[in-house]
């Protein structure tokens, strides 16, 4: 890995996030979402809302001074993690939950996140990570289920 960095996220980060999150969400998402749903989520300007929407509250990942991933946080929800696409697969995902779950812990003495059950990647990435699934729900608008996801402070010493 390289040299990395995090910060805060500003205005000027906002199309540099959009499309990460394009890339991301068309190369992860298709697989259990399909082509016509994900690329509905796109084209409908929904994906840069979640962007403009979560703005203040986004924290980036720099490696080797290039925005890597980001994640967005609601309170103790962490409502959106990504890596890019080519960075995928080599820990920056496990590091950049690491350090926002290092942030949120220093406010929060439990966290806590949704996922897609079909994301199974994800899925499995949170567990490997020390969460655990405490309930599920199902998103009626795609009529898939929604695993939630937990982790206290002491699950991480």
């Amino acid at each position: 890995m390289g040299l990395i960095y995090y910060r805060k996220a500003t205005i000027s980060d906002a199309q540099i996030l959009k499309d990460i999150a394009k890339r991301v969400i068309s190369t992860n998402y298709t697989s259990f979402l399909g082509i016509e749903v994900t690329t509905d989520f796109i084209e409908s300007g929904m994906s840069d809302k979640e962007i403009d929407d979560g703005l203040t509250n986004c924290v980036l990942m720099i490696v080797n001074g290039q925005i890597t991933g980001f994640v967005i946080t609601n309170g103790d929800v962490l409502h959106l993690i990504m890596i890019d696409v080519p960075m995928q697969n080599a820990g920056y995902g496990s590091a950049l939950l690491a350090h926002i779950e290092e942030e949120l812990f220093s406010q929060f003495n439990k966290i806590q996140l949704q996922t897609f059950q079909e994301n199974v990647h994800t899925v499995q990435f949170y567990l490997k990570n020390g969460w655990r699934i405490t309930g599920q729900e199902i998103a009626p608008e795609l009529d898939k289920i929604m695993l939630q996801f937990e982790k206290t402070q002491n699950a991480c010493e």
